[in-house]
Formats: structure tokens, sequence, C-alpha cells
């Protein structure tokens, strides 16, 4: 990931959030976001499921402990739009691989 820094050492995925505070899971009921879409054109952007997948696979990869979750009471109730559902997702794939955290 460029510009960052130390991050194997501090064992944290960088997020950076800019502009309106709205939990993921309101941002799903308002939005409806597809798995691959991390933000709208009213400028509000945020980690989807793609991009966390993407992270986590990185996590993994470079031997981390695990990831970080800011707040978990943010995410959905409903596996088929959770972001912790995906870092599960991707640990459980990973099992048996050699590559596991």
């Amino acid at each position: 990931m460029r510009g960052v820094r130390d991050v194997k050492s501090k064992g944290v995925i960088p997020m950076t959030h800019m502009g309106r505070v709205q939990a993921y899971s309101d941002i799903v009921k308002e939005f409806e976001p597809v798995e691959a879409q991390n933000g709208v054109p009213n400028g509000m952007w945020w980690n989807g499921a793609r991009l966390v997948r993407q992270k986590a696979e990185w996590a993994v990869e470079q031997s981390l402990g695990g990831v970080m979750v800011w707040d978990l009471s943010q995410d959905t109730s409903r596996n088929a739009t959770s972001l912790l559902e995906v870092i599960r997702q991707v640990q459980g794939s990973m099992e048996g691989t050699g590559m596991e955290p």
C-alpha cells in the first residue's frame, strides 16, 4: 500500500474517513450498494465488500495477525451484506493453504 509506513509492525489495515459520518448498516439501507461499490456520486466513500475482501487478503499475505474493525455495531446484521462476514470468508478460504493468519 503506497504511502503507508511500517504497517506490518503495527498489524493494522489503514482506512481513512472524510466527510459525513454514517454507519455502514445505514449506507446499505439508503444506497443498497453492490459488492464492488465504495462510494456514491454525492461524495460519500466507504470500504465496501470488495475492498474489505482485498484488505483482508492483503493482511493474510503479509502474515499479519488479523485486521482491526473500528466499530462492529455499524456493520449490517445480514450475512449477505456484512463486512465482518467478508473477513470471515477470507479467513475460511485461507485455512489449509499455509497462508492462515
